[in-house]
């Protein structure tokens, strides 16, 4: 969510809103999730146990460590 964020507000000013705690970006993130969950519910369901794997990613490292603390 943080990367698909950046392309549209910017990476830079995500990273800070999220460190402010903005609610728009959190809620945000929130339906982000909620349309995502849905959406891959669906897509499973629709498959009729034919998915043996599922990968849902986000890029959350950098070549030196995360990007962000776990803690967060």
């Amino acid at each position: 969510m943080i990367t698909s964020a950046g392309f549209g507000r910017g990476y830079d000013r995500v990273m800070l809103d999220m460190a402010m705690k903005d609610k728009v970006t959190l809620a945000l993130f929130q339906k982000r999730f909620e349309f995502d969950y849905e959406f891959i519910c669906k897509g499973i369901k629709a498959a009729n146990s034919k998915i043996d794997i599922l990968f849902v990613g986000e890029d959350l490292g950098m070549e030196d460590g995360l990007i962000i603390s776990p803690e967060y």
